[in-house]
């Protein structure tokens, strides 16, 4: 039946219109119902309102005609399910109308469709949750109203809930997260309800251990709060900061020129094993296959009085890959044998520390007792390796300046042998001047000559021995055989005898392997022969190239040989009367010389020769109880062995 009004003017209401008695049938309707519905006016006669809605819906209309009934109001929105299915979603608001005595109760209900509403408020929350801030609005109660997602997450992490399963809305905040009371987020929250003004700041929640941005606002009603989760943010920066203090101590340390070495190193270590979190560093110097232990701090270690046996094996991991070793690295190549020993509740991390050369001489290495819940991080496996470069540069600065006080007193030696040999040469050019002007004899003339020469060659060693200290600027293969050859046929060498049967080609500058060889070659010349006319070579040999047209007067001569070593490199030994072995470590300094007229030179330059190679030298007994300079393999010496029958 139709609802009829008196002058049928509801009829032309878009709204629904109508009324059900207390057993929740209807009893009349205007036109939009039948229209929106899809059902007849004979289905709807048979019908109850519960009957539009389905699921939660449906219980929340029924739920709200329970309410009419027994309060005589009510209001619900739910989505009316038409005759073919179509969902609409609508708020209806019922009442109780007045009847007689002893009439039957009536209800009347009007619904409206809000589809612009739920969608426009549907697209506000699409936007809300896709904002990077969480959203989320207060009560004047300071129950939570509404939120987007990223709201809902930060409110049930503060409320210590599960994000996917908390329900916030309809939570009192502050009996919800009682920790934010009294903190700056209560206290700028109170003031834009109490002052409705907005308010900006930038908080951390100890709870979460998590930084904001924040912004509230006066809302309808409360407030709406938007929060910006910084944490990453903060922490970047924090790690920044602390990387810059760290790199502050560091410098530090290393620019106190006062601070010893070994209390710089010491600095460096701890630093190193608080900044890890770990109890255990060390530095170890390493030589020959030995480790030895420099400086170690400990902090907390089960046994104060023992090294970890896990740092021995770190350590040798970091010789044998010449590179870092964290965590649980091991070296197990199929080939190397692991050497680490690892328990699972250890952490390590060690890191090479090179020389000049490019080898590992000595090791930084931090061990911790307890497994960290992480790896190491790239910045602390950085710190490691800086520390190791900063003790490498502190070991060879100090090894520079050893090297430089060495020199500072052979320069001394040599500038007062210099000194005084140039005064003896000179004394006779000066002499020899007078007399071949008084007397016009040529023998004085002769005499300057040679105190000219001796002068000469002379300034010509000092010159070369400044000169081969420099570094190798160009390499290039070199036959040790052939350019031997080629030197012994420079040197006044008489009757004196070269065997050159090495078969090596070495990287090598030529024209410092030339010096090295003619200054080798002068001296087994020089210091091999023992008979009666070796003065008048070794004259000769002193010279240089200013005497080379003269003839050596010479004995017995001495044989030299350059062969190779089996282990790499090469060797020049003579059969003469070779080395003490009390002056074989002193052979190489300058102006150290065996003889009277020796300027102490040739021997500084072949090693200066050599360093500047990269290369070792040293001296030992000849074969046949000579002289033998043995040149090692070192980084540059890259020896190749010729394919001879």
């Amino acid at each position: 039946m139709t609802w009829v009004g008196a002058d049928r003017r509801l009829d032309v209401l878009e709204d629904l219109f109508f009324e059900f008695d207390e057993t929740g049938a209807f009893l009349d309707w205007n036109h939009s119902v039948p229209e929106v519905t899809r059902y007849t006016d004979a289905e709807l006669a048979e019908m109850t309102p519960a009957a539009f809605f389905e699921g939660t819906d449906a219980g929340r209309v029924v739920e709200a005609v329970a309410t009419v009934f027994e309060e005589g109001e009510a209001a619900v929105e739910a989505r009316l399910v038409t005759a073919d299915g179509e969902r609409i979603p609508y708020e209806f608001r019922a009442t109780r109308l007045s009847t007689g005595a002893g009439e039957p109760a009536r209800f009347a209900g009007v619904g409206r469709d809000v589809s612009d509403r739920v969608r426009a408020e549907r697209e506000r929350l699409w936007a809300l949750d896709r904002m990077g801030d969480g959203f989320f609005t207060l009560d004047e109660d300071w129950t939570v109203r509404e939120t987007n997602g990223r709201g809902r997450g930060i409110l049930a992490a503060a409320m210590g809930e599960d994000p996917r399963t908390a329900t916030v809305e309809g939570r009192d905040l502050w009996e919800a997260v009682p920790e934010a009371v009294g903190t700056q987020f209560h206290e700028a929250y109170t003031r834009v309800m109490d002052e409705r003004e907005a308010v900006t700041f930038r908080a951390h929640f100890e709870p979460m251990s998590a930084w904001f941005d924040v912004r509230a606002y006066p809302a309808e009603g409360g407030i709406a709060v938007y929060a910006h989760d910084i944490t990453e943010r903060e922490r970047r920066r924090e790690a920044l900061e602390n990387r810059a203090r760290v790199l502050r101590e560091i410098h530090d340390v290393v620019a106190d020129r006062d601070r010893p070495f070994d209390e710089q190193v010491r600095a460096l270590v701890a630093l190193g094993r608080r900044e890890l979190g770990v109890e255990y560093g060390a530095f170890s110097h390493v030589a020959d296959g030995t480790r030895t232990v420099g400086t170690a701090v400990r902090a907390d270690w089960a046994d104060p009085d023992e090294e970890p046996a896990l740092a021995g094996g770190v350590c040798r991991a970091v010789v044998e890959r010449r590179g870092t070793v964290v965590a649980a690295d091991r070296v197990d190549d199929g080939v190397t044998p692991a050497p680490l020993d690892r328990r699972e509740d250890e952490c390590y991390l060690g890191s090479p520390v090179f020389d000049r050369h490019g080898d590992v001489t000595a090791t930084l290495c931090f061990v911790g007792e307890l497994r960290r819940d992480t790896s190491f991080s790239g910045w602390e496996v950085t710190l490691v390796d800086l520390l190791g470069r900063w003790i490498g540069h502190g070991l060879e600065r100090g090894r520079a300046n050893e090297r430089l006080e060495r020199q500072n007193e052979q320069l001394e030696r040599l500038v007062s042998m210099t000194s005084h040999d140039l005064r003896n040469p000179l004394n006779v050019l000066d002499g020899s001047v007078q007399l071949a002007a008084e007397t016009g004899e040529s023998k004085y003339f002769e005499n300057s000559r040679r105190a000219i020469d001796r002068m000469t060659g002379l300034v010509e060693d000092v010159l070369t021995l400044a000169r081969a200290g420099t570094d190798v600027s160009e390499s290039r293969p070199v036959d040790i055989d052939e350019l031997a050859e080629g030197c012994w046929r420079s040197v006044p060498t008489g009757q004196c005898r070269l065997v050159a049967d090495s078969g090596l080609t070495v990287e090598g500058d030529r024209m410092r392997l030339r010096q090295l060889f003619e200054n080798l070659f002068g001296n087994a010349v020089e210091h091999g022969s023992t008979s009666p006319d070796s003065r008048t070579r070794r004259d000769a040999v002193e010279h240089g190239s200013t005497v080379r047209e003269a003839s050596a007067r010479d004995g017995q001569g001495v044989t030299v040989r350059i062969g190779a070593l089996p282990d790499g490199g090469f060797y020049v030994e003579d059969d003469g009367s070779g080395i003490q072995s009390a002056d074989r470590e002193n052979v190489f300094d300058r102006g150290y010389s065996g003889t009277p007229t020796g300027t102490g030179l040739g021997l500084a330059i072949v090693r200066e020769i050599a360093d500047a190679h990269g290369w070792s030298v040293r001296a030992t007994e000849g074969t046949e109880g000579g002289a033998r300079f043995a040149f090692e393999e070192g980084t540059t010496l890259g020896v190749e062995r010729d394919q001879r029958d």
